[in-house]
């Protein structure tokens, strides 16, 4: 799937931001690895790329090698443990102020739905 050059950039953006937090690499998010801190920066960033950047988990397996459902599953995780765990706010909250800047201020015109 090709996406437009302004959307890779910010998804890239924000997988460094998520990747420096967690001290993991964007390679180690992409690969099959499986320790407690990979899990959990690969789950905070398709829970961000899918709730702020609405992006469906159809269009985010496409980019990260993994299947729909569990994208899904991961974002439930982190829907889950925002209402029910303090740590998960904590670190959702700092995430948040880091990437804030740089998530577009208005989604239709970022994926061109403007006119639909």
């Amino acid at each position: 799937m090709k996406l437009d050059i302004d959307v890779e950039n910010k998804i890239e953006e924000i997988e460094k931001i998520i990747c420096s937090h967690f001290g993991v690499t964007g390679q180690q998010i992409i690969n099959k690895e499986r320790t407690e801190d990979v899990i959990s920066a690969r789950a905070f960033l398709f829970y961000i790329l899918h709730y702020k950047l609405e992006m469906s988990p159809l269009t985010i397996s496409k980019i990260y090698p993994r299947q729909p459902r569990g994208i899904k599953k991961l974002c439930a995780k982190i829907k889950n443990g925002l209402k029910f765990h303090k740590v998960y706010t904590s670190i959702y909250e700092d995430l948040l102020k880091k990437i804030e800047p740089i998530l577009p201020k208005d989604l239709d015109k970022f994926w061109n739905r403007e006119n639909l």
